[in-house]
């Protein structure tokens, strides 16, 4: 769907991540891109400094206003936007710019939260499983080619089979395949650039000269990680008119590629087989190629790609009992009834470590914790960062008595929000078992500073650890009333069913830990609340000092993790004073 070339076309404000200078070219080319084709539709405003939201609507008067939210590349920066509630009758959506499965889902409904935006486009095929439940309509604006640069240039086909691709291990097919490739054919490995501003950018092939290398292949293989995703390379070796060799997934069927038809589906067992077959027969290989050609250059360029118009022109025609939907994440957007809506169900790609993520919670639902902890370690050696098997493993060592593990494990989720992207909040589950793991540790200060902290947070897991804080120290948190009554959003998912299970299983992590004093806390005031007012013994001054000190300072309330509070952080902080010292007295010697 295009604008009409009669008809001034919709404006729109792009709110874009502030890029350093050394961020890598290839990675400017795709955001150039989604540019060019965001302007085939709209009169796009690109904005890459921080800003008064009222202040820019006024200036541009848009129709639309898109919030980039996720992007996970170093040296960029997500922008300090102000005044988002203003303008109201500008209709407002988040691109999901990361990864299905990103370490920072967690900080992008916390922008979401704090956009007031509760409707996203991803470019993630399979970001609609990762966030169920949690973003009210997510739509799939998928990945797609520039015809100019992917073509076919009528280059020689000198290169019978081109390797190009991260190995790591979220990509299980191709380290499983490639090996194969290497020992039996004549190959050409282009090197991935890797995504960070030290990576070595000059040794790899990007840009045009990518492209027209693709262009000299015969046949590439490609796979779309663990999440079983559509990426670019998907489209790019078909479109450069060269055979792509792929793994069957329900994405890849979504798109349109059937296998012998406009590509070749193959695993470890017989991709040797397939690849030979095709090399020997140069008429089969000419069809199947000139079809994956035809496929992606007539469905998956960014002329195809005008979903956020779409969306513009379906909202303002929607009826009050009408939502949008999008049934596949290559379908259109199309309007229907609530009662219709509910019929559609959720896309679903087939991804290993989701698959292997719900495994491990049904078993820990079921006290199975052995089995539980194998299945999230699974998922991690997938997905070092993934969040959800991170914090599977930390109730795992809580409920075995391992606060100090704990900690260290949700330490570095938390900090991947607060320290590394800046988000506004961190996510409250999350933050509750920080709360918890400080208890289970026995350091009731620091427990209730942290209970402190981020007053506007609020969700029920959160509200009963912080019951608990009050009653282990004494002293009401006086946090008042939550501006979300309905509390905010968590990826998390807890493995208890009932509010009885939940305060028995916490009682069973402090005494676990060590903790019978706070347990029988716990079990008096959790179990019994009515005890809690009644109990004279629990009169401590300890929680005012803490609410005066954070009044008086305000911003203390902000701090991501006081470095004091778990000990790996102190151990760095001592570890560089100690270095200090020893070049001081170096020096001076």
């Amino acid at each position: 769907m295009k604008a009409s070339p009669e008809l001034p076309r919709p404006r729109l404000i792009l709110f874009r991540f502030r890029y350093e200078e050394s961020v890598p070219t290839f990675l400017r080319i795709h955001q150039d891109e989604q540019v060019r084709c965001l302007r085939q539709f709209f009169d796009v405003h690109v904005i890459s400094n921080n800003c008064d939201y009222d202040r820019v609507c006024d200036a541009i008067e848009p129709d639309l206003a898109v919030f980039e939210s996720g992007l996970e590349t170093a040296r960029t920066h997500r922008l300090d936007i102000t005044n988002t509630n203003a303008h109201s009758s500008v209709p407002k959506v988040a691109l999901l710019n990361a990864d299905g499965c990103s370490e920072l889902r967690s900080a992008i409904l916390s922008d979401l939260d704090q956009w007031q935006i509760d409707t996203a486009f991803s470019i993630s095929a399979v970001a609609p499983e990762h966030f169920e439940g949690l973003i009210p309509n997510l739509f799939v604006w998928p990945n797609f080619i520039d015809p100019h640069s992917f073509c076919d240039r009528g280059l020689p086909k000198l290169v019978p089979v081109l390797l190009s691709g991260s190995q790591s291990p979220r990509y299980p097919w191709r380290r499983n395949v490639f090996p194969q490739l290497l020992e039996s054919c004549c190959v050409l490995v282009c090197p991935h650039p890797g995504y960070t501003a030290h990576s070595r950018i000059g040794l790899a092939i990007i840009g045009d000269d990518y492209a027209r290398s693709l262009n000299t292949a015969r046949v590439v293989p490609t796979c779309g990680s663990i999440s079983r995703e559509l990426v670019r390379k998907h489209l790019e070796i078909p479109a450069a008119r060269s055979c792509l060799i792929t793994e069957n997934t329900p994405t890849v069927q979504a798109a349109g590629f059937v296998d012998m038809v406009n590509c070749v589906f193959a695993d470890a067992s017989d991709v040797l087989d397939k690849v030979e077959y095709l090399l020997s027969n140069t008429d089969r290989l000419s069809e199947i190629t000139d079809s994956g050609y035809q496929l992606v250059h007539s469905r998956h360029t960014l002329e195809q790609r005008g979903h956020l118009l779409e969306w513009l022109q379906l909202k303002r025609s929607a009826g009050r009992e009408q939502r949008i939907l999008q049934s596949d994440p290559f379908a259109p957007l199309t309007l229907a009834t609530d009662e219709e809506s509910d019929d559609v169900p959720i896309f679903r790609s087939g991804s290993l470590h989701l698959a292997e993520l719900s495994a491990a919670r049904t078993h820990m639902r079921a006290h199975r914790y052995h089995q539980a902890r194998k299945g999230f370690q699974n998922c991690r050696d997938w997905l070092v960062e993934f969040p959800e098997a991170r914090f599977g493993l930390v109730v795992c060592e809580l409920i075995d008595g391992n606060a100090h593990e704990a900690l260290s494990l949700l330490a570095a989720n938390i900090k991947q929000s607060l320290r590394r992207y800046r988000a506004q909040n961190p996510d409250p589950i999350e933050w509750a078992f920080l709360i918890l793991c400080l208890l289970c540790l026995g350091r009731k200060r620091a427990a209730f500073k942290r209970a402190l902290q981020f007053p506007q947070l609020r969700h029920s897991e959160l509200d009963c650890v912080r019951a608990l804080v009050e009653a282990t120290v004494g002293s009401s948190l006086a946090i008042g009333n939550p501006t979300k009554p309905c509390g905010f959003r968590s990826i998390h998912s807890t493995p208890w069913r009932t509010e009885y299970e939940r305060q028995e299983t916490i009682i069973r992590m402090l005494e676990k830990s060590g903790q019978r004093g706070i347990a029988d806390h716990a079990r008096r005031h959790l179990l019994d609340p009515d005890h809690h007012a009644s109990d004279p013994s629990l009169r401590s001054s300890v929680g005012r000092q803490l609410r005066l000190a954070s009044y008086w300072r305000p911003w203390k309330t902000r701090v991501s993790l006081s470095r004091w509070d778990h000990p790996d952080l102190s151990y760095a902080v001592f570890s560089k004073v100690a270095a200090r010292f020893r070049r001081f007295f170096s020096n001076n010697t």
